[in-house]
């Protein structure tokens, strides 16, 4: 009876791991026709297309969008009290 068990989870994890496989080797396939599919595109409508320049535009609208975030959210701080009204505190332990 534990060899049949053994047997199963065995099995059963071989065929979890090839499922794995399979659907990471589909998530490539599907992003290499996707980059194929904007190549097209892009030589129909009479420009250049590559890879490094579009993760290059992407990246820099991203550092865009989070400077204008940054700038607009930034300041000031209201939900901080002033140096003058922190004060330290003791902490003690009660038994």
């Amino acid at each position: 009876m534990d060899f049949l068990s053994n047997l199963f989870r065995g099995v059963l994890f071989i065929i979890l791991t090839l499922v794995g496989l399979g659907i990471a080797f589909l998530l490539l396939v599907f992003g290499l026709f996707t980059l194929i599919a904007m190549y097209f595109m892009s030589l129909f409508r009479g420009k250049q297309f590559s890879a490094a320049s579009y993760w290059q535009q992407s990246r820099a609208r991203a550092q865009q969008t989070r400077s204008k975030f940054n700038a607009r959210f930034q300041q000031p701080n209201y939900s901080r009290r002033p140096q003058q009204e922190v004060s330290d505190a003791e902490i003690r332990e009660i038994k």
